[in-house]
């Protein structure tokens, strides 16, 4: 081999090596690099910063991510994680072609962010997180199971480890159960409308701003949480239902609620 050809065989090596980074250091993923890395799931096993550089179709019976590390951020960068099933129909959808698979996954980890983009057609959850701690910003979970689960851990069959995310301008819709599930987390400024069961499901939370009509459940079931200047409407199976909460200045069907 030639030492120019052997230079251009190294040069090439070193930019495929890159091109999986953006200039500031973010891990880009797309379609080309999961396949790259062995297919679905993609598994995040590194701390550190990660970026959808282009959508991601993933196939039956597999997880679209897999967090597995802490301090992990996740921008989606304004594109879809989408799976392989359908839901439509309000306020009970139906879904079809979906297994019980998740388009975003971690169990047993802390400090996670995942922001910026939609994730639909995942029959077990669009974002499900057993983990402690971070923020899910401005997603879109649309026509999974269920859309979004921040929830916790139980400890000793008994007390809750986890939760503490917040969740600030999402929308859990058109989902076949329950749209947003969280626990020990503030929800805000969020929509959950048009679910197959309760809009908005919250334990030792915060519930500030969001709106969950025409549901097939509750528009909001909130438990020993706060509840405060929420719009909820039109919903099947009543829309608040305040378990040992304290709610205030939410306007209802009936208005002020």
């Amino acid at each position: 081999m030639s030492k120019r050809l052997l230079l251009l065989v190294v040069c090439l090596f070193i930019l495929c090596s890159l091109s999986a980074f953006a200039v500031d250091g973010v891990v880009l993923i797309n379609q080309a690099s999961v396949n790259a890395a062995g297919g679905f799931p993609y598994n995040i096993n590194q701390p550190g910063s990660y970026k959808l550089s282009g959508n991601l179709t993933v196939p039956i019976n597999f997880n679209g991510i897999n967090i597995n590390a802490d301090s992990v951020s996740l921008d989606l960068n304004g594109f879809t994680i989408a799976g392989p099933g359908t839901c439509t129909g309000s306020p009970n959808p139906s879904c079809t072609g979906a297994s019980l698979n998740r388009g975003i996954a971690s169990s047993s980890h802390q400090n996670l962010t995942i922001r910026n983009g939609t994730i639909t057609g995942f029959g077990s959850a669009g974002i499900d997180l057993d983990s402690s701690g971070g923020q899910i910003l401005e997603i879109q979970a649309n026509q999974n199971n269920f859309g979004i689960r921040a929830t916790a851990l139980l400890a000793n069959g008994s007390s809750l480890i986890g939760g503490g995310f917040v969740i600030t301008r999402c929308s859990a819709n058109h989902n076949l159960s329950e749209g947003l599930i969280a626990v020990q987390s503030t929800v805000a400024n969020s929509t959950a409308n048009s679910n197959g069961g309760d809009g908005i499901t919250a334990i030792e939370s915060s519930l500030i701003g969001n709106t969950a009509n025409a549901n097939g459940g509750f528009g909001i079931f909130p438990v020993h949480s706060l509840v405060g200047s929420n719009i909820a409407r039109n919903n099947a199976g009543g829309d608040i239902a305040a378990v040992g909460s304290s709610q205030g200045n939410n306007l209802c069907t009936s208005g002020l609620c």
